[in-house]
């Protein structure tokens, strides 16, 4: 097994195991919205029925909220060390550094087409990125990768992209489109353009892993769990400081603040249903020659590429 945009393995999860990792990540989930473990993530702070409107949940393994049984399941049921070895040939000793909890409830779903621009994805370290789905989610996008020189600037001197994040009106012959049901896992390359995408409910657990022989230049210190091997941010046991930083040095994203007012997380809510676009901000100046910018919509369309010689 090698990637090409993806690899897709059916069924890796099912039955009891399945059951257990879902009702785990529920209620994982749950103390996110209450506000009972801030370290989430609110992409759009709009209205919920059940509390915080939760994208994203950081160190869902953490012991103080019972993620250990969720790592627990996921150790005993996927082999998580040789599915990586199989996709990434570089990752010879797999190390998790990274793992979050994507997950909403009522609203559909569309983040900006981007690189995760870390030097995890550089050619000096490898890393891979794994999506294990716990509910059946379609949309989750990747530009091929024979098409990426058409629709995204080419990546620096410095293996990272020159812009962050991109609104792009891709054409669907250059998309690999996912469409997952409960227990499959995808494994994808994170410096492949790709996006967030969902029509409906997700929730799905996505990890990031490494070489450990490079994190170990690093002088980031990883522990083991069973036959797993962890970054100290993602282990169970992590000790959460004042500073709120994981082992790489970053802040944690937090949800204690104060929500936005009623009246503008409604408005924001009542954007979910409608189907006009979404207006999307960017510094135009910097998008490449081949995209036209639709100034009305703020979306952005492709253009054919020129010819060589001209």
């Amino acid at each position: 097994m090698r990637l090409t945009t993806h690899t897709h393995i059916s069924r890796a999860l099912s039955g009891t195991a399945l059951a257990a990792a879902q009702k785990q990540a529920e209620h994982i989930r749950k103390l996110s919205e209450q506000g009972i473990w801030p370290y989430s993530r609110v992409y759009y702070d709009a209205y919920s029925i059940y509390g915080k409107n939760i994208f994203g949940i950081e160190m869902p393994f953490h012991q103080s909220i019972g993620g250990e049984k969720l790592l627990e399941t996921i150790e005993s049921h996927i082999d998580i060390n040789n599915l990586a070895r199989a996709a990434m040939e570089t990752l010879r000793k797999p190390v998790i550094t990274f793992a979050r909890i994507h997950a909403n409830r009522l609203f559909k779903f569309k983040s900006l087409w981007h690189r995760d621009n870390t030097e995890a994805n550089s050619k000096k370290r490898h890393a891979i990125l794994m999506n294990i789905y716990l509910r059946e989610e379609f949309g989750f996008e990747i530009i091929k990768p024979e098409a990426e020189g058409l629709i995204y600037p080419t990546p620096n001197k410095s293996d990272g992209p020159q812009f962050d994040r991109l609104n792009i009106a891709v054409p669907n012959k250059y998309i690999s489109r996912i469409d997952a049901k409960a227990g499959d896992i995808v494994l994808f390359n994170p410096f492949l353009v790709h996006r967030g995408a969902v029509y409906g409910e997700r929730l799905h657990l996505h990890l990031r892993i490494e070489e450990e022989s490079v994190l170990a230049k690093q002088k980031l210190e990883m522990l083991d769990y069973k036959s797993l091997r962890l970054l100290k941010s993602a282990h169970p046991e992590f000790q959460i400081t004042d500073g709120r930083l994981d082992a790489r040095g970053n802040v944690i994203p937090s949800t204690s603040g104060k929500q936005s007012p009623l009246i503008r997380r409604l408005a924001r809510t009542a954007r979910y249903f409608t189907p006009w676009p979404r207006r999307e901000f960017f510094d135009a100046s910097k998008i490449d020659d081949r995209i036209r910018v639709d100034k009305w919509t703020h979306s952005m369309m492709i253009l054919q590429p020129p010819k060589q010689g001209t």
